[in-house]
């Protein structure tokens, strides 16, 4: 069906993103495979809110414009599956979830990359007062992963 070969076309793209993650950990370590696609991470973020703009409403709180961001990217990436936003309030969001995703069994270096990092430039681009925090991760053993985006503390 269309619906597969769709599925199955995200898949592809994941596996090939997994293969040149695992690269970059066997050649430069954790640390040196986390810096080296960051500043990529923060590019792709902007130009993804460039791109989806005409997607993406006007009006609403900063908050609500990353909420909506932020779906649209986990959605658009394939990872949204089973995603529910726990709590959200004038300045915060919690979702929780993914126990589908399809990088469950992938290193922890790709889930901060096209997670942490990708939302985390989501929400600087809209509003650099905000920021995302994971505070669980299956790639880390938890049995969820959900995060937190909320404004900066002081």
């Amino acid at each position: 069906s269309k619906e597969d070969y769709e599925n199955l076309q995200k898949r592809i793209l994941i596996e090939g993103m997994l293969i040149e993650m695992s690269a970059l950990i066997d050649k430069l370590g954790t640390d040196g495979a986390l810096e080296a696609v960051r500043p990529y991470a923060k590019m792709s973020a902007q130009a993804f809110i460039i791109n989806m703009n005409e997607l993406l409403r006007k009006e609403g709180t900063d908050v609500d414009k990353i909420a909506e961001a932020t779906e649209l990217w986990q959605i658009l990436s394939g990872n949204a599956t089973g995603v529910q936003e726990i709590d959200a309030g004038e300045d915060r969001i919690i979702r929780a979830g993914f126990l589908n995703c399809p990088a469950k069994s992938a290193p922890k270096e790709y889930c901060i990359f096209v997670h942490d990092m990708m939302l985390n430039g989501i929400c600087e681009t809209i509003n650099p007062e905000y920021h995302c925090r994971f505070t669980q991760r299956i790639t880390a053993g938890d049995p969820i992963c959900s995060y937190i985006i909320e404004k900066k503390k002081e």
